[in-house]
């Protein structure tokens, strides 16, 4: 073997170890046990079901929901608060998906459609309900007023299962 085919072969060895790391960190990180992706689809915790279609017209804007967008400096100034890494910086998904676990846990029985609009850099400017449950939007409120997610303008829906009776 020529010594630029042993140059060759170690060079092509080394890509490949670098791009086996590379692929674990673009496909997630390991967090209590389960894979972590910002995948975008939508969150269904209750035995399997697909979630009920949207209501017409969308999620019911909560007008008076207390979102703060001129907070300090403006929504630029609030720190990222959502999971970011080099190649996906915008993981709203997991990032909502923490601030409902969160909030679930403190307001207790939620249900329904859940909508969040970013604009911006990245800072929510709309909620929407179409089960409003106050003691769950003001603990959303307080979360997303204190950071924001550098994520181009968009709305997200999240089921969060049967209304409460």
């Amino acid at each position: 073997m020529t010594r630029a085919r042993v140059v060759a072969a170690c060079a092509m060895g080394s890509m490949l170890a670098i791009a086996c790391g590379r692929r674990a960190e673009l496909f997630g990180e390991e967090e209590n046990g389960v894979r972590v992706r910002d995948a975008g689809v939508e969150r269904v915790p209750f035995d399997g079901e697909a979630p009920p279609q949207l209501p017409d017209g969308g999620v019911p804007v909560l007008v008076e929901a207390g979102l703060d967008l001129d907070a300090g400096d403006g929504c630029a100034a609030r720190p990222v608060t959502c999971p970011v890494n080099v190649d996906f910086p915008c993981q709203r998904h997991a990032w909502f998906g923490r601030l409902v676990d969160g909030c679930r846990a403190q307001a207790g029985c939620v249900g329904g459609w859940l909508s969040i609009r970013l604009s911006g850099p990245g800072c929510a400017s709309e909620l929407g309900m179409t089960a409003p449950n106050a003691a769950f939007v003001e603990c959303l409120v307080g979360e997303l007023n204190a950071g924001g997610c550098p994520c181009s303008p968009d709305v997200t829906n999240i089921y969060l299962g049967p209304d409460c009776r």
